[in-house]
Formats: C-alpha cells, sequence, structure tokens
C-alpha cells in the first residue's frame, strides 16, 4: 500500500509540475501579444507623440523590428 501511495503522490506532483509549466508558458505567449499590440500602437505615434513619451522614431524603428518573442526585460515584472 505505501508503494501505491508513493506513486500516486510522484503523480500528482509530475501533474502539478506540467501545470506550472502550460500555466507560465500561457502567462509568457498573452505578454507576447500584449508587447505585439504596443509595438503596433507605436508604430501609428507620430514624432510628437513619441517626443511626449520620450522615444525617438529611431527608437520605435528598433522595438518593432525586434522578433514575437523578444520581449523587453522590463516587461517580465508583469509575469
Amino acid at each position: 500500500m505505501t508503494s501505491l501511495m508513493h506513486t500516486a503522490s510522484a503523480h500528482a506532483h509530475h501533474n502539478r509540475g506540467f501545470t506550472d509549466i502550460a500555466y507560465g508558458f500561457a502567462r509568457y505567449l498573452a505578454l507576447c501579444f500584449d508587447v505585439a499590440h504596443q509595438r503596433r500602437q507605436l508604430r501609428g505615434m507620430d514624432a510628437r507623440q513619441l517626443k511626449d513619451i520620450g522615444l525617438t522614431p529611431m527608437d520605435v524603428d528598433r522595438e518593432i523590428r525586434r522578433g514575437f518573442f523578444d520581449i523587453p526585460a522590463d516587461q517580465f515584472r508583469r509575469l
């Protein structure tokens, strides 16, 4: 009986680990979509609007060229 309980406990622990990983990946993916949306918004701003938020057109060009999964380090605090 002890062996059966140990196996069940190990299985439950494994499932919890998978669930945590899946949840973490889902949160990361949601963040990627959110950052992509922010980049689209930046692309639509004119030079005056960019200046108001402290960015140049060159800053925006560099940002919107980043890949979908390339998330700025400061965004990770939202995870």
